[in-house]
């Protein structure tokens, strides 16, 4: 797909490294954050990173002040415009899921091979494909029919990646049945792992979680690599922090540290309105709430929040982005009708908005 770097004259001398992002907030930061460190330190080095058009389309990252040799392109998700699901019950949102995943599959595969083959005859080849976590399994796939090295960039610490792992090789009863008994004195001891209770344990595993379905996608993700010659997983991680779970040995899999892959930019681009209404609020009063793109709030829980900033009378900033509510019991409602009651008492102490650049949130005095 789109390529902004399509000079014939400019060949290839060092490696070439193809980023492949999902196209969540999550991904996309510390995806991009490798690959400008990898533009900058390796010598010769070349970099393509790859997110989705809708990901482009809505803003969600910025090209301003990257290296030279890191070049931005696109794939299809399927999906250019967004996706917005407008289902309630679980069997639908499983449906929704599974027919977004299929085709984000089917254009992404075909997408992604016309970037991989015109980066071959514009003689600038990949030499090696890195890919974020559990829904791009195909790119691994598609990177190994062109016969190119793969890695898997892990955007979690090492211990939830080996709670996953243990979690499909023997371990699934002995978790399973500690979530569904939901005691929460109960605990659990996985190999080269502390001691955990069900509390500490990814909600994925979870069947009342909203989007406990996708742990399927979490299996496929560790099957793959145990098909992989020499897999190789990036966490997002340092050894300082992790240690006795980055000594473990899972299979032949090697794993290495590259955290934390924490922005260094010192730039976030144009104002937005946002950050007027922080320059006039006393440094260090505003409270900011954000639970991000994937994280389903119950109604219970958003009211009580505006119950409570309402009650702190301290301003804040709070970002509610633009997703349904599913539930149920309450059925379906977005956020920000559900907290609609609320807002005349809201606006009169904070702000709410449906997207921020975070890093210039938390940045701002």
């Amino acid at each position: 797909m789109k390529n902004n770097d399509n000079d014939p004259s400019k060949s290839l001398i060092g490696p070439h490294f193809l980023f492949v992002t999902f196209g969540a907030q999550g991904h996309i930061n510390p995806s991009l954050e490798l690959a400008k460190r990898l533009a900058v330190t390796i010598t010769g080095a070349r970099v393509t990173f790859a997110a989705p058009i809708s990901a482009y389309n809505r803003g969600m990252f910025s090209k301003e002040n990257s290296p030279e040799t890191l070049i931005f392109a696109t794939y299809s998700d399927g999906h250019d415009d967004g996706i917005k699901s407008s289902t309630s019950s679980d069997k639908s949102r499983q449906d929704a899921a599974g027919q977004y995943m299929s085709e984000m599959r089917r254009r992404g595969i075909e997408t992604l091979k016309e970037l991989i083959e015109d980066n071959r005859r514009q003689n600038r080849p990949f030499t090696c494909v890195v890919y974020t976590m559990i829904l791009l399994t195909w790119v691994a796939e598609l990177a190994r029919e062109f016969h190119i090295p793969s890695a898997l960039l892990w955007i979690q610490p090492v211990t939830i990646f080996s709670i996953f792992y243990h979690y499909f090789n023997g371990y699934a009863d002995a978790i399973s049945e500690m979530v569904i008994n939901d005691n929460p004195s109960g605990s659990i001891k996985l190999p080269s792992l502390p001691l955990f209770r069900l509390r500490d344990l990814p909600t994925f595993l979870v069947p009342t979680n909203a989007y406990s379905f996708l742990l399927p996608a979490f299996r496929e993700q560790i099957e793959l690599l145990k098909q992989e010659e020499n897999p190789m997983i990036l966490v997002n991680s340092f050894q300082e922090l992790e240690q006795e779970a980055l000594s473990m040995v899972l299979d032949n899999i090697k794993i290495v540290p590259v955290g934390p892959l924490i922005t260094s930019r010192t730039d976030s681009g144009a104002d937005g309105e946002y950050d007027k209404w922080l320059d006039t609020k006393i440094d260090s009063s505003v409270v900011y709430i954000s639970f991000g793109t994937v994280a389903v709030l119950s109604k219970k829980q958003l009211v009580e929040i505006c119950k409570a900033l309402i009650q702190s009378r301290r301003p804040f900033l709070w970002v509610i982005t633009d997703k349904s509510y599913r539930s149920k019991e309450d059925g379906e409602e977005k956020e920000d009708e559900i907290i609609s009651s609320f807002r005349e008492e809201l606006d009169e102490i904070g702000t709410v908005v449906s997207w921020c650049d975070q890093f210039r949130v938390l940045k701002h005095r």
